[in-house]
């Protein structure tokens, strides 16, 4: 999260610059003469025309797959079993499990054309539609829970630590290397008792480590003190969009679900989907909204061990499209939603992947994005790029049932 500097949190400190040091997270990679590797995550975008950008990853080679349209593609997605995913030997180099973002030290990698591919769509079938159908009914039924954080606090412009239990449905992804080392590297919005949406790049995880975990109701990750509050779940199952393309982000998009159901609680709810008339067709423009997470204060800097949250605005596609004029493999159609504030001091930030964009709508906060992608962090008059929720509402329906 990009904190504007000289910004004081609640224990009087600057954050302006991060109060602890540890490990760099997954988050728009960095990488220029002096500064050392960053780990992978949200990627940021090399700009051709703005070369103090470097292209910094070189994806394994797959075909580009640029949807044509907004429906979505309904073959099944690969389901991989992670109750307890295997632990990968220590070694000086780490081997991808899965197509990630290859990054290098010092030269920007050379991106291959793919030819584009023909997308077949296949209209769902008499059980997918009801599957479909029963998902809805179940979103609509569960609204009187959902949305609705029992703490009173006051949501501040500016990039600032959260109040405790402000976001309830904010979940914190743990995953495991080969020495059983745990760290968070990624974001997620819990939708129901045992499903947690983020992003497809945050899936498996990064190279040397496997998601293994889900820890809800949290506030500061390196302190016991909030722990009463937190409940801890094995991801079983991981379900990554079937059309992800990591060279281009599109379709940024996956779900864990759970081993066992979780408790809903004042610090542990679901946020609410756009089902109802008046989200579910909304592109929500200008509307204000919220974006939170544990990721970096500043661009290529360190995590926050606290959450933190900020306020921005949801941008046109006109808009976005002319912020992101000639930067490659970059997309905005449909699938997306952008949201940002003209000086760039409040956005999103390596870490902060696969966290929600939530807006207000009748006392209820909706999920209206996923964190995916941006050109480096806070970069004025350039919004953030999310996954825009209610073009997947059918996708995610279909998982939840």
């Amino acid at each position: 999260m990009v904190i504007p500097p000289g910004q004081k949190d609640k224990n009087g400190q600057n954050q302006g610059v991060s109060q602890q040091s540890f490990f760099q997270p997954p988050g728009r990679p960095f990488q220029s003469p002096g500064r050392p590797f960053q780990p992978p995550g949200r990627p940021f975008i090399f700009n051709q025309q703005r070369p103090a950008f470097n292209q910094l990853f070189q994806p394994q080679p797959q075909p580009a797959i640029f949807p044509e349209q907004q429906t979505i593609n309904q073959q099944p997605a690969q389901l991989v079993q992670t109750a307890r995913p295997a632990v990968i030997p220590t070694q000086q180099t780490f081997v991808a499990t899965t197509q990630q973002p290859v990054f290098f030290n010092q030269q920007p990698a050379q991106l291959v054309q793919t030819a584009r591919p023909e997308i077949t769509q296949k209209p769902f079938s008499q059980n997918q539609q009801s599957e479909k159908l029963e998902g809805e009914k179940y979103l609509i039924q569960r609204l009187n829970e959902c949305g609705s954080p029992k703490v009173t606090t006051t949501r501040i412009s500016g990039g600032a630590e959260a109040t405790k239990g402000a976001w309830p449905w904010m979940a914190a992804l743990r995953y495991v290397d080969g020495d059983d080392n745990l760290k968070t590297f990624c974001g997620g919005t819990l939708i129901t008792n045992r499903r947690v949406l983020t992003a497809a790049h945050c899936l498996p995880g990064p190279t040397g480590y496997e998601i293994l975990k889900v820890r809800l109701g949290d506030h500061d990750l390196e302190s016991e003190a909030d722990d009463r509050n937190v409940v801890e779940r094995f991801v079983a199952k991981w379900i990554k969009h079937e059309s992800y393309d990591s060279k281009t982000s599109a379709n940024d998009i996956g779900v864990l679900i759970l081993d066992r159901e979780v408790p809903f609680t004042d610090f542990v709810m679901p946020v609410c989907l756009p089902v109802t008339p008046t989200t579910k067709n909304s592109n929500f423009l200008n509307k204000i909204s919220y974006v939170a997470g544990w990721g970096a204060k500043d661009f290529a800097g360190l995590t926050s061990n606290t959450l933190q949250e900020a306020r921005i605005r949801v941008y046109s596609q006109a808009q976005c499209k002319n912020a992101y004029t000639g930067i490659r493999n970059t997309k905005i159609d449909k699938t997306v939603i952008c949201a940002g504030v003209p000086s760039g001091r409040q956005d999103a930030c390596q870490g902060d992947s696969g966290g929600p964009l939530m807006t207000p709508v009748g006392g209820k906060f909706y999920l209206i994005g996923i964190v995916s992608k941006g050109l480096a962090c806070g970069t004025p008059n350039v919004p953030g790029i999310y996954t825009r929720v209610t073009t997947f509402m059918d996708w995610i329906t279909n998982e939840i049932n």
